[in-house]
């Protein structure tokens, strides 16, 4: 049997999506209102599938992907949404996160079941962002890895991060240094390293 957990701060959602996934056979493990948690009862539970919904109000579906997904690279994670803009996420797409739209089909949810066991789940070897410093107008694209985009993101100096396209450039061998430095709040490295997106 099929077992899962979900991430959803609607109870009333959560309730309806474990009664369909009672139907088709999948065991819910565990379920948590906060993103924050979803790390914990991955460890916990080990799970076949994750589902999140995208959008909760502290800690987010994307914070769930990407915090599972980094220490769990293979986890199988899929999105439960009623926001239809997020087949267009670079980084849902990048990692190849499926989306069920709410309100919920079976046949979609069965379907997904199959499909998800045959995905290939692997992150490309690099990929463009884009990304400003904050204080600046100007936005900024490299390719990196997924190690490094995830730095990325953590930088005090860096106001928004964002996937843009995946590309088959290899990351820079010198952007680790230059993360370095830029956590130290020395962004030199790190713009020369990058091109300037002009729009």
């Amino acid at each position: 049997m099929t077992n899962c957990i979900i991430i959803d701060d609607d109870s009333d959602i959560c309730d309806i999506f474990c009664e369909l996934l009672d139907i088709v056979n999948v065991k819910v493990l565990g379920v948590s209102t906060d993103g924050k948690d979803a790390l914990n009862l991955y460890k916990k539970h080990g799970p076949d599938i994750v589902f999140t919904d995208l959008q909760m109000e502290r800690h987010d579906g994307y914070f769930v992907v990407e915090t599972i997904k980094d220490e769990y690279p293979d986890a199988k994670i899929a999105v439960i949404t009623g926001d239809l803009n997020a087949v267009h996420s670079p980084i849902l797409n990048l990692l190849k996160i499926p989306i069920i739209q709410k309100p919920f089909d079976i046949h979609e949810i069965k379907q997904l079941l199959i499909d998800i066991f045959l995905m290939d789940f692997s992150i490309p070897s690099s990929f463009e962002i884009q990304y400003k410093f904050k204080n600046d107008v100007t936005v900024y694209s490299c390719n990196v890895n997924y190690s490094q985009y995830r730095n990325f993101k953590k930088l005090p100096v860096v106001e928004d991060c964002v996937v843009t396209s995946e590309k088959n450039i290899p990351a820079s061998n010198q952007l680790e240094d230059a993360l370095q430095m830029a956590n130290q709040n020395d962004t030199t490295k790190i713009r020369n390293l990058s091109e300037v997106v002009v729009e």
